[in-house]
């Protein structure tokens, strides 16, 4: 079984691109990676760039992209006018967590839309 995610950058008008990620998109592993290694707005912006991944790794080299790694074409990032769309398209995908970069920020949300805001990673700190 995988822990699906979406992985997403919010843009200046507050919408959102985002990709599918399919292994481990829970916060211990996705969510301390992003916070951990993928820190600056140009490796966010390739990520997203690049298409949806099988899994996230350290690096855009280690990561494991559908287009790279079964050869097949980039999958365009999604786009969401807010969160709750954002929250629909990560629903959609089976996902159960959505991770967006913020203002330099990474922040993790629950795909069901309970009423909660985001949630800091804070690297070093793990969240059940």
């Amino acid at each position: 079984m995988s822990t699906r995610c979406r992985i997403a950058i919010q843009n200046k008008d507050q919408s959102y691109n985002s990709i599918y990620c399919h292994f481990d998109g829970y916060p211990q592993h996705t969510g301390k990676l992003l916070a951990q290694y993928w820190t600056n707005i140009e490796n966010v912006s390739s990520l997203i760039n690049s298409g949806d991944v099988s899994v996230l790794d350290r690096s855009h080299q280690k990561t494991k992209f559908y287009s790279r790694e079964y050869n097949t074409a980039i999958t365009q990032a999604l786009i969401a006018k807010d969160l709750d769309e954002l929250l629909q398209q990560t629903q959609d995908c089976g996902g159960e967590y959505v991770y967006a970069y913020i203002n330099n920020h990474w922040f993790y949300h629950f795909s069901e839309n309970d009423g909660t805001s985001w949630i800091p990673i804070i690297v070093g700190l793990t969240h059940d």
